[in-house]
């Protein structure tokens, strides 16, 4: 696969989650991502949850009005990786899937 082809199917899981994550819990909007995926296999399992995460993370920040600025404070990040993150150039490793998770169970 073409990184362009894959960056176009990150992009449109973004924007599926977005659009459908409002009226649909996280599990829920998994499941239509993978039966999507299913038959082209660009992505596994690791990455359609690792792009959820980010993608809720930003939208959890946008109704808390963070500046990206202080949402990599918040989340201990360089303004840098969290810029990172949040255009898809790399996924969160194990420590900063864990930091984003708990952003998210946070009041």
């Amino acid at each position: 696969m073409g990184v362009e082809d894959r960056d176009f199917i990150m992009r449109q899981i973004r924007q599926l989650a977005e659009g459908i994550g409002q009226f649909l819990d996280r599990k829920s909007v998994t499941e239509i991502i993978r039966q999507e995926q299913k038959e082209s296999d660009l992505l596994n399992d690791e990455e359609i949850d690792n792009l959820l995460l980010v993608a809720d993370v930003e939208q959890k920040a946008a109704r808390m009005k963070l500046s990206e600025e202080d949402l990599a404070k918040t989340l201990s990040l360089s303004s840098a990786d969290w810029k990172a993150l949040n255009s898809y150039q790399r996924f969160p490793n194990s420590t900063e899937r864990t930091t984003l998770e708990k952003f998210l169970n946070e009041n």
